[in-house]
């Protein structure tokens, strides 16, 4: 159940906060917001559902990291994986392979939405 000081510990910028259990399953929540973007991640059983919205005309940090992880975009926007720039466009899927660059950009004028999986956590990536 979320609590009134749950969310009061939100407001306040407490980055992480440990949600009740969804039939037996183990959940946590981890929030991120930054000028750029608002990040979110749900833990499943070894696989972190995350949930980023990145503000108009903004752009993810570039990195990479030694997991493959799978991109499903509600918005379109530019992707630049590796050297190359692609436009994708709502309910593509995007797979980011090991140690592969990538970078999510919003155009101008509007926010961008995606869901990203990976397997383990946040804290289990080695992001570069």
């Amino acid at each position: 159940m979320i609590t009134n000081s749950n969310l009061e510990a939100w407001k306040n910028g407490n980055i992480t906060s440990t949600v009740p259990s969804l039939n037996g399953v183990a959940m946590r929540n981890y929030v991120k917001q930054t000028d750029e973007y608002d990040l979110f991640d749900y833990r499943l059983e070894g696989v972190t559902v995350s949930v980023t919205e990145i503000k108009a005309g903004k752009a993810t940090r570039g990195h990479s990291h030694s997991n493959a992880e799978c991109y499903i975009f509600q918005d379109d926007c530019v992707v630049r994986l590796g050297h190359k720039t692609y436009e994708v466009s709502k309910g593509q899927m995007l797979l980011v392979r090991p140690n592969e660059f990538h970078r999510v950009y919003a155009k101008p004028g509007r926010p961008a939405r995606f869901v990203c999986l990976f397997a383990g956590t946040r804290d289990e990536k080695k992001a570069t």
